[in-house]
């Protein structure tokens, strides 16, 4: 008998089917609207290397054990000691402009 009461009141009983409808069109328009925003948010970087033409210029010096040679952008030391030769080259912190 409860068995029979329960089948009678589950089968009155309203059953809730979920209509919620996603509005696609609106959802779209808000990945665009985040997509431009990045696309806004691109950075262009530019190399800040240049060239330019140095001086030419040309420095010798020859004699048997020690040299010294400096340009506008280096100098240079050697020397041979001991039967081997020991040289040293710099560039100087600035140049001319």
């Amino acid at each position: 008998m409860i068995f029979c009461c329960l089948m009678v009141l589950y089968s009155c009983s309203s059953h809730r089917t979920n209509t919620e409808h996603t509005d696609y069109s609106r959802l779209v328009s808000g990945l665009r609207e985040t997509a431009s925003g990045y696309e806004r948010q691109v950075r262009a970087y530019r190399d800040s290397i240049v060239m330019m033409k140095g001086l030419m210029e040309k420095s010798v010096n020859v004699v048997d054990s020690v040299s010294h040679l400096e340009t506008s952008y280096a100098r240079s030391e050697a020397a041979v000691r001991d039967g081997k030769l020991h040289h040293s080259i710099e560039n100087k912190d600035s140049v001319p402009a």
